[in-house]
């Protein structure tokens, strides 16, 4: 059992490997980073589709082939009630971080104007769907490894060091962004956030979900860039940020516990053991 246990830690540390190589090898080597920088909306979309495709990949076929699981063993399930879940999220998180913006503005403290006109022009509109979709794949492919994948393999953990344990490896992973305490602090409690969903629910596509909608927000639709519904013409200041941010985990926190409050972890994916 001991023998087991450490080998499902080899595997976690081989995926994360794989996915650290992968992003090493798109931002060294081929320069993918300008184009993720860019502000033109049409490269960044292409250049983050292509990574993440990539990265979900490297943890599926790992998965499959080497850890030898079937796919569905990782929550692929989406029931009504996920559906309800998720439709909540996508409007009640853009809504609260729009209106704490629009309160920020009217009182002087940020410099953000609402953009009435955006889907005036058509041509923006498949613009708007491929980030979108860039944004969903992004979140999929740091859900199937943080969440699906490391629960699979370490559902031998309490509660408490599952979160943990997949909490420091999401921030380690982002370390190629800069790992200030803040920044780190925002990712574990984001990565908490996110697993209390994954459990909860049970479904990979929830959190996905979930997660894609908060960084389509806070990067797109609300701020600089020509799709965004808030123009921002100056970033906030860190504490205004610190308080939206604590807003997303509060609604998201209370969305789920609302939603699930009488649902155990599915049983579909071999997770019986585990509860919250």
């Amino acid at each position: 059992m001991k023998n087991k246990r450490l080998m499902n830690y080899v595997h976690v540390a081989m995926v994360c490997v794989i996915n650290v190589v992968i992003l090493f090898l798109l931002f060294v080597p081929f320069g993918v980073k300008k184009y993720l920088e860019s502000t033109d909306l049409y490269t960044y979309g292409v250049t983050s589709i292509a990574g993440s495709v990539l990265l979900i990949l490297g943890t599926m076929l790992y998965y499959k082939f080497v850890n030898k699981k079937p796919l569905k063993g990782m929550g692929f399930g989406f029931n009504r009630r996920d559906i309800g879940f998720s439709v909540a999220a996508i409007v009640l998180l853009p809504s609260a971080l729009i209106a704490y913006m629009a309160l920020l503005s009217s009182q002087g403290l940020v410099s953000a104007e609402f953009n009435a006109n955006l889907f005036s022009d058509f041509q923006l509109i498949p613009l708007f769907l491929m980030i979108v979709v860039a944004w969903i794949l992004a979140a999929f492919s740091e859900e199937l490894l943080y969440r699906g994948y490391m629960v699979a393999m370490l559902k031998h953990l309490t509660i408490g060091r599952l979160f943990v344990v997949t909490s420091l490896f999401f921030m380690l992973s982002h370390v190629f962004k800069g790992m200030s305490p803040v920044y780190s602090f925002f990712l574990v409690i984001g990565a908490v956030t996110l697993l209390y969903v994954y459990l909860k629910s049970g479904s990979l596509l929830t959190a996905t979900l979930v997660h894609a909608v908060y960084n389509l927000t806070t990067t797109h639709l609300i701020g600089k860039s020509e799709i965004a519904i808030v123009q921002l013409h100056q970033d906030p200041e860190l504490q205004y940020v610190f308080i939206a941010d604590l807003l997303v985990y509060i609604v998201l926190f209370l969305l789920t516990t609302v939603f699930y409050r009488n649902n155990r972890a599915r049983k579909s994916h071999s997770r019986s053991s585990i509860h919250v």
